[in-house]
């Protein structure tokens, strides 16, 4: 199997259940929410996924070392 593959499953399925266990139900499922709603909930992980790109450049130019702290950065974001 395709490693980004099952890497993009693992994250999916995680999410998916982070989603159930906050709203009781996958997007997928959730019929209430308008075209509107949807795409604030897309608005606001995007900017999430902006701040950890600001993050990650940070690191960069601060010549950190990297391997660890960006272990740690992706580790913390798969336990969200």
């Amino acid at each position: 199997m395709d490693n980004f593959f099952f890497f993009f499953t693992q994250i999916n399925n995680k999410q998916r259940a982070k989603g159930i266990r906050e709203y009781g139900q996958s997007l997928e499922e959730n019929k209430e929410l308008n075209v509107v709603e949807t795409l604030t909930m897309l608005e606001e992980e995007l900017v999430d996924a902006l701040n950890y790109i600001e993050k990650v450049k940070d690191l960069l130019q601060s010549n950190e070392t990297l391997t660890g702290d960006l272990l740690k950065l992706f580790t913390n974001y798969l336990r969200y």
